[in-house]
């Protein structure tokens, strides 16, 4: 297993920046650019690429201690392939979920839209749906960063270790969604008219709106890194329970139910108020365990 305490570390930094920066294609190639829904298959399909490469670059010459081997094909091997395989998907079942959750997220949050805002609503809201991914990317980084400390120290059974690895993790993901925040309530007009004519009707409406959707990221940063803990140490049931909490279960009646409650602003603030119940949830959940 990799101690991810050495110099690797700066090195997992260095390609996750490179990959993140890759990503940036998208922007450019659809809006500067002009290519449109071509010039972000392409951008994709650049960055999936390229990240790859630095992957399998990273693997042949800089790792120290993760190596690649030579496939034994024998019958012990393959079903102790099977195993792992099967193990990974267990674990890794939360992840997916959260993935399946920002679909089903969007699909009903444009159907919502729509529905009470006509086409601007949904155009507005589309800029959200843009900024998403940026949002769980920062919080998955911070989840992702701690999730080979903490379960290194579980399976040594370094306890205080792993507590003061969540503690840290859970600090910055608290500093990464103010800051998120911030810059959604400052910065709403400039993010809208990078995707928006700043007179039309959507552009009104989502300039407005984002603010009170950037409300979501530090509820949703600390929700990851909390998930991202449970995976660590093997709780599979809770962190899956907890995926579905904030991408199902909380989302879905949020969207239909709070802007009959309090108006269309109850449309940005649906994903803000399903992350911030499933805060509330973890937390009371992990205080109420350790008593």
């Amino acid at each position: 297993m990799m101690d991810y305490r050495n110099e690797d570390v700066p090195r997992y930094f260095l390609w996750e920046g490179l990959w993140c920066l890759t990503m940036s294609l998208c922007l450019i190639m659809v809006f500067p650019l002009g290519m449109g829904i071509k010039g972000a298959s392409i951008a994709t399909s650049i960055s999936c690429i390229a990240g790859g490469c630095m992957v399998l670059v990273y693997f042949l010459f800089f790792s120290n201690q993760l190596k690649f081997y030579r496939l034994k094909c024998t019958w012990k091997s393959f079903k102790l392939t099977v195993r792992n395989v099967g193990y990974m998907a267990r674990i890794g079942f939360a992840t997916f979920l959260q993935e399946l959750a920002m679909g089903i997220m969007m699909i009903t949050g444009n159907y919502m839209f729509l529905s009470r805002l006509g086409e601007d609503g949904v155009a507005a809201f589309s800029v959200g749906c843009y900024l998403f991914p940026i949002i769980f990317s920062i919080s998955n980084a911070v989840a992702q960063s701690s999730q080979p400390i903490i379960s290194f120290n579980y399976g040594a059974k370094n306890m205080e270790r792993v507590g003061r690895a969540l503690r840290i993790a859970l600090g910055t993901a608290v500093i990464s969604g103010l800051l998120i925040t911030l810059c959604m309530w400052t910065g709403s007009p400039l993010l809208s008219m990078v995707f928006l004519p700043a007179d039309s009707d959507a552009y009104a409406i989502a300039s407005k709106g984002l603010p009170l959707l950037g409300l979501c990221a530090l509820f949703f940063a600390v929700n990851i890194t909390f998930i991202g803990y449970y995976q660590s140490i093997e709780k599979v049931v809770i962190s899956t329970v907890y995926s579905m909490l904030r991408g199902i279960i909380f989302v879905i009646p949020a969207f239909l139910f709070l802007p009959g409650l309090i108006g269309d602003i109850g449309l940005w603030l649906s994903i803000p108020f399903a992350e911030m119940v499933t805060m509330l949830t973890i937390v009371a959940v992990y205080f109420a365990r350790k008593l």
